[in-house]
């Protein structure tokens, strides 16, 4: 009996604790100003490319109609713990991939 009155005493509190608000809710939350969020990340992760715009000359490409994609992987396989052999296998690739926007570069259409 003593066990089950402390159950529901402490279930009562729980609830009085979870239903009086801690916080302030707003309905709607204020917009930032425009100078903040016309300012680039220039941070390592804000980037587009991992290096960088190469001082402007990246974007001009891009409005010019050329764009330049480096992709490069690694694979390395070997036997983690026990077996007969304690050797690595590493292999990779890197590609470089060319995109041509003929629209903007000679004005072809379609």
């Amino acid at each position: 009996m003593c066990i089950g009155a402390s159950a529901v005493i402490r279930g009562a509190l729980v609830l009085t604790v979870l239903s009086v608000p801690h916080s302030v809710t707003y309905g709607q939350e204020p917009k930032p100003s425009p100078a903040a969020a016309s300012a680039p990340d220039t941070s390592f992760q804000g980037r587009k490319a991992l290096t960088g715009d190469w001082g402007g000359t990246r974007s001009e490409w891009e409005e010019k109609g050329v764009e330049l994609e480096f992709k490069a992987s690694q694979f390395v396989q070997g036997v983690a713990s026990g077996g007969v052999d304690t050797g690595a296998v590493g292999n990779g690739k890197f590609q470089t991939i060319f995109k041509f926007d003929f629209g903007k570069l000679a004005g072809w259409e379609y």
